[in-house]
This record gives C-alpha cells, sequence and structure tokens, in this order.
C-alpha cells in the first residue's frame, strides 16, 4: 500500500507464440484488470509504430491489448518514444515490456533505469511509483 491507499499490482507474460494466443489472453484477462491500478510485463506485441525497428504490422492481439486498457482505464507509463526494451536473435529491437498505470490512483510511475545489462535479451525496468498528493 501506498501510504494508507491499498493498490493492487498486476505482473504478466503474455504468450509468445501466436497472436492468436495472446489476443484470446488479452480478451480473457481484461475482467482481471479492473481493480488494477498497475500492470506491469511482458505482453510480446508492439501497440505503436516506434515500439518497433521494422516495419509495423498492426494485429490483432495489439488491438485486443488495447481495448482491455482502455475498457479498465490503464495507460503507458512511458512515451512513445522510449528505448525499446527487447532484442531479438535476429537483432531488431521493439518494446514489449511496458507498464500500465490507473492515473486516478497513483502518479505516472516514474522510470528510473531502462538498460539493458547484457543478461538476457529483455531489458531491466525500474519505476519508482509514488500516491496522489491530492
Amino acid at each position: 500500500a501506498l501510504g494508507k491507499m491499498p493498490i493492487t499490482v498486476a505482473v504478466i507474460y503474455s504468450p509468445a507464440d501466436s497472436p492468436r494466443e495472446r489476443t484470446t489472453f488479452f480478451q480473457q484477462l481484461q475482467p482481471d484488470l479492473s481493480n488494477v491500478n498497475l500492470l506491469f510485463g511482458d505482453f510480446n506485441c508492439v501497440m505503436q509504430e516506434e515500439d518497433w525497428s521494422l516495419v509495423l504490422a498492426h494485429w490483432l492481439d495489439s488491438l485486443s491489448l488495447h481495448e482491455a486498457l482502455v475498457a479498465v482505464g490503464l495507460i503507458d507509463a512511458l512515451p512513445p518514444s522510449s528505448p525499446h526494451t527487447f532484442t531479438s536473435p535476429s537483432s531488431y529491437t521493439t518494446r514489449l515490456n511496458r507498464v500500465y498505470y490507473a492515473p486516478n490512483s497513483v502518479r505516472a510511475p516514474k522510470c528510473l533505469t531502462l538498460n539493458n545489462l547484457a543478461l538476457s535479451d529483455h531489458s531491466l525496468l525500474l519505476f519508482e511509483v509514488r500516491k496522489h498528493t491530492h
């Protein structure tokens, strides 16, 4: 809890194998997100052109994730120009790892670190979260 305000955090790893699996995953996940204040995870899909070093194809999985986020009022904690968080073996990069937050309950999480420590094909994301001061 931040102060006396309880927060609900969800951390996900969405299916990596196919857009169809991710679409189903995001559709089934939406009801469980209704009380979530912070959503962290590897979403395995791109949401906008800036999230991809190749030509972006708008897939159904991205649309399903977008619809789920809008339905529960979660927004991306980082601007569209944010660094990519994943490097594939074939050297393309994407922003698959993201943080979403409910602006009515917490302030925008502050990104403290976004770097690749050469320990993984995903970058380390470190955020600071603070409650609203009304």
